[in-house]
């Protein structure tokens, strides 16, 4: 079917489609458009190409960017790179999609000490959505802004909060657990987003936001998150400055945010702040002695959004794991917490004896390793280049596969079983890279690892943990690796 034009009405309908940046439909009007331009050739020959491009996009759609693939896009990357003994290749549109998993050149490339890579397309639609800041920095940028924030964030300095982390968790224990009952029900996905937003403030911007403005918030992360998953497919093989009503609503969005957090920002930077000293004016003071890179205003909102929007919600999602994983292992969850009654006092644990809760620590790994939240990054080729047999590119997309990593039966002894007991071996620890690696390594991660732990044992030394429903740990792809249905956890008072 033509329009007046003479081209057939499904053109139409495609650019709609990759002007929203919904790749699913994008790529079912494609599938359309060759049905109408193979319909008007006369040519065999170019019906037969027609008829072979036709098949490929389908089973594109189909393999790639159907809904039910979208939820498993963790495991098709995984497969297709273990499949092919670490390095797959896909054909897709003309472009090369790598999906990788083999060990040392998953670590070249995360380390990228050439800058060989960059962040392609998706860095545009980031960038629009919170900013130009340490989650949408390139290369020698990254390398800048990343120095001025990492010592600032490091292990040392992230300890100095320990205690207020410990306060706002207990705070929020009393908030949620009423005097006259023995149990209170969390449903995880929502309560631990909420706890981790009241640590990562108290921490960075040295105060406890309203409740109103904490709900704006979380609304609108949720839009963010769901704008991301609808067009991350598209984003790696189609341009992202094609003109979309959504822009407008991007840009409103950041805009909401920005006069959410700017007077919390402000305020952090003079002390002026409910607790006064915080990390965002750590941040300040370290790069003033050491002449690092220097943050402008505008630089500390975004910093700060960056930490909101990746920080937050990898915090949560950890700890929902965590949690979902420890209700269903009971005999695990009895030697974690003997083991931290061994090493409290008066019912307290000392925050010096955390380093020594082995069998947490190898608990947690063990999570991470079977459920990695940033289960795949996706890079581009900027500068070609060649390892063993293989010829990358520049235009090349690389899907490095943390889950196929962490997966690989060549690597890991039955690697989908459950077992913590495998980091007895300490050499293992060295394995994984759940927080990245090299210069691309999470600024965060102290931060994160070490609010994981609190709010853990917090919970551990005076609840058990009970099951509603029938624990569900079957995983699907966000942008993060989530747990695939919300669910209630009963905690019990011990």
């Amino acid at each position: 079917m033509s329009s007046r034009s003479g081209y057939p009405i499904q053109l139409k309908e495609f650019v709609a489609a990759a002007g929203r940046g919904d790749a699913s439909a994008g790529i079912l009007e494609l599938h359309k458009l060759l049905s109408s331009f193979r319909n008007l050739m006369i040519s065999t020959k170019v019906g037969r190409c027609l008829d072979k491009l036709f098949l490929r996009v389908k089973s594109i759609q189909n393999r790639f960017l159907s809904s039910d693939a979208k939820n498993s896009r963790h495991q098709f990357v995984a497969d297709i790179a273990l499949s092919a003994g670490g390095i797959g290749r896909l054909k897709v549109l003309g472009y090369s999609l790598w999906c990788i998993s083999d060990s040392a050149l998953l670590r070249h490339l995360l380390f990228d000490p050439k800058s060989n890579l960059k962040k392609g397309n998706m860095l545009s639609l980031i960038r629009r959505l919170i900013g130009h800041s340490l989650f949408t920095a390139d290369s020698p940028e990254w390398d800048a802004l990343s120095n001025s924030t990492k010592s600032t964030l490091g292990n040392i300095n992230s300890q100095s909060y320990r205690n207020r982390v410990v306060e706002v968790v207990e705070n929020w224990l009393k908030h949620r657990k009423p005097e006259h009952k023995s149990s209170f029900v969390l449903t995880l996905r929502g309560d631990l987003y909420f706890l981790s937003m009241d640590i990562m403030t108290s921490v960075l911007l040295g105060c406890l936001l309203p409740e109103a403005s904490k709900v704006s918030i979380y609304s609108n992360h949720e839009w963010i998150q769901k704008t991301i998953k609808r067009r991350i497919g598209s984003s790696m093989i189609m341009p992202t400055w094609i003109p979309s009503l959504s822009f407008l609503k991007i840009y409103l969005t950041k805009q909401r945010i920005n006069s959410l957090l700017s007077p919390w920002v402000t305020k952090a930077r003079d002390m002026s702040n409910e607790y006064g000293h915080c990390l965002l004016s750590d941040v300040d003071t370290e790069i003033q002695e050491k002449s690092l890179c220097p943050f402008s205003a505008t630089q500390h909102n975004d910093l700060v959004k960056t930490l909101f929007f990746t920080g937050i919600r990898s915090t949560a999602v950890t700890l929902e794991w965590i949690i979902l994983y420890m209700a269903s292992q009971p005999d695990k969850l009895n030697e974690i917490q003997n083991e931290i009654d061994t090493l409290s006092d008066a019912g307290k644990l000392p925050l010096n004896n955390i380093p020594k809760l082995e069998y947490l620590e190898r608990f947690i790994t063990e999570v991470m390793r079977i459920a990695p939240i940033a289960h795949t990054h996706a890079r581009q080729v900027k500068a070609g280049f060649e390892y063993e047999n293989c010829k990358f590119r520049a235009g090349d997309i690389l899907l490095l596969s943390v889950f196929g990593f962490n997966h690989d039966p060549d690597i890991w002894k039955e690697p989908d079983e459950f077992y913590p007991e495998r980091f007895a071996n300490k050499a293992l620890l060295s394995s994984l890279f759940p927080f990245g690696l090299g210069q691309h390594t999470c600024p965060g991660k102290y931060l994160a690892y070490q609010d994981i732990l609190i709010v853990l044992i917090s919970l551990l030394q005076k609840f058990n943990i009970k099951a509603i429903t029938p624990i569900n740990l079957e995983p699907h792809s966000s942008l993060l690796l989530e747990p695939s249905k919300e669910q209630a956890i009963e905690f019990i008072a011990r």
